[in-house]
């Protein structure tokens, strides 16, 4: 069996989409992380690979969370109004909101490499994987999620 690999992603949500994550974890009880995206993950994910999900929320360009989840999507659940965002359901257990992080220097550092700039990372569907040439110091960045996660 092959080593799992780690792998950075991130997902867009505008206001409504937030109010509906945070919503549907609240009426589940659900202090985990929760995904919902039009399409699966990159092919260059492997089955079972971990992946730190940064949650970017365009309308304020702020980090309102970070997830960990591995390459397996279920179905059924239905989070958002729009079924196009309940086709496959990333879901973990690990999450950490922006609120139990605070103000980090890398917080600040991965906003300004998310939100700005010619090649900021607000387009986009689904759950989107962080390249290196994005990120120059990515070992760095997945030791800061390691030790949140």
């Amino acid at each position: 069996m092959s080593e799992k690999r780690e792998h950075i992603g991130t997902t867009r949500f505008n206001a409504e989409t937030w109010k509906e994550n945070i919503e549907w974890r609240e009426k589940n009880g659900w202090r985990g992380c929760i995904y919902g995206v039009p399409s699966s993950m990159p092919s260059s994910i492997a089955r079972g690979d971990i992946v730190y999900v940064i949650e970017m929320n365009n309308d304020t360009n702020k980090i309102m969370g970070i997830g960990k989840i591995n390459k397996r999507h279920k179905r059924g659940d239905k989070i958002y109004r729009d079924g196009n965002y309940n086709r496959y359901i990333y879901k973990s257990e690990y999450r950490k909101d922006i609120s139990e992080i605070g103000d980090d220097e890398m917080i600040t550092y991965l906003e300004k490499k998310l939100f700005k700039g010619k090649s900021h990372m607000k387009r986009g569907q689904g759950i989107t994987r962080l390249r290196k040439k994005k990120i120059k110091n990515m070992e760095k960045v997945l030791m800061f999620m390691r030790r949140l996660l």
